[in-house]
C-alpha cells in the first residue's frame, strides 16, 4: 500500500492534524495507514448543544500541540455543524518573548502575548452514537480534486467526552487490528460507501469502551463564553483577513 501522506492535498491535511496536537495519530498515518471511513449518516444526526460554540484550545496540557488554536462550532442546520478551526502562532520576537506566558484561556491572547494566524480548517461535522459512546465525524470542506470533485480524501472521526466547560476530543486509531481486519482489501475509494461503513460502525461499537481504539492524543476545548463573542470575531478578523469587496 502506498503512503496516505504521498498524496499532497493529505499533506496539508496532515499537517493541520500536527498542528492541532494529534502528533500521536499521525504515527499510524506514517505507517501507510489511512484515518478509517466516516461513522454515522449526516442526514440522520441531530446537533447537541453541548457541542455549539466556541472553544479555545490552550498551550502546554499534556499532549497538547505548541500552539493555541481556536474552534468554532456553528450550528449548520439541525443536524450539521460547521466547524471552523483557527490555528495560531506567536509573532516574531520583541512582541512575543521567548519568556512570554502561555495562553490557558482565551483571555489571555488578549494580554500575554500576541498571536498570528497560522491557518485555518473548515469541516463539516456530524455527532453519531455508537456503543453508547458519543463521536464526532469531521468532514474537511476544503478539498477539491480532478477525479471526484469535492469528496474529501479522509475524515477525521473522534470520540467526544463532555467535562464542565470543557470537550475532549480523542481520534479514532487505525491500528486497532478489528479496525484494520474490517478494511483488508479495501480500496480507499470505497470507504465511503454504505457497506463499508456500516463494516466500521460495528466495529466501533463493539471496541467503544475499548482504550485500544483510541489515539494516545487528547485535544481539550475550553468553552469560550458568548458574552465574549465579539471579542473573539474581533480577534479573528484582525488576523484572518477576508478578501474585501471591490
Amino acid at each position: 500500500m502506498s503512503s496516505w501522506l504521498e498524496v499532497p492535498r493529505n499533506r496539508t491535511l496532515a499537517g493541520g492534524l500536527l498542528a492541532l496536537g494529534l502528533a500521536g495519530f499521525m504515527i499510524g498515518l506514517m505507517a501507510c495507514l489511512p484515518p478509517p471511513p466516516p461513522v454515522g449518516d449526516p442526514e440522520k444526526s441531530r446537533i447537541d448543544a453541548r457541542v455549539s460554540g466556541v472553544w479555545f484550545q490552550a498551550v502546554g496540557e499534556p499532549l497538547h500541540g505548541d500552539d493555541p488554536a481556536i474552534w468554532v462550532f456553528r450550528p449548520w442546520d439541525s443536524r450539521t455543524w460547521l466547524c471552523l478551526v483557527y490555528m495560531l502562532e506567536p509573532v516574531d520576537e520583541p512582541e512575543c518573548p521567548e519568556d512570554a506566558k502561555e495562553p490557558a484561556g482565551f483571555d489571555d491572547l488578549l494580554t500575554t502575548c500576541d498571536y498570528q494566524a497560522d491557518g485555518m480548517i473548515a469541516y463539516k461535522v456530524w455527532k453519531t452514537v455508537l456503543g453508547g459512546v458519543d463521536f464526532l465525524t469531521h468532514e474537511p470542506t476544503t478539498t477539491l480534486d480532478s477525479e471526484v470533485a469535492f469528496l474529501p480524501p479522509v475524515w477525521f472521526t473522534m470520540r467526544v467526552e463532555f467535562r464542565e466547560g470543557a470537550l475532549a476530543l480523542t481520534m479514532i486509531d487505525p491500528g486497532l487490528a478489528e479496525l484494520e481486519a474490517a478494511l483488508e482489501g479495501v480500496a480507499e475509494s470505497d470507504f465511503n460507501t454504505p457497506e463499508v461503513r456500516a463494516k466500521v460502525e460495528a466495529v466501533v461499537a463493539r471496541n467503544a469502551r475499548n482504550p485500544d481504539l483510541y489515539d494516545s492524543g487528547v485535544v481539550e476545548l475550553h468553552r469560550v463564553p458568548q458574552d465574549r463573542y465579539d471579542d473573539v470575531a474581533d480577534f479573528i478578523e484582525d488576523r484572518f483577513p477576508v478578501p474585501t469587496e471591490r
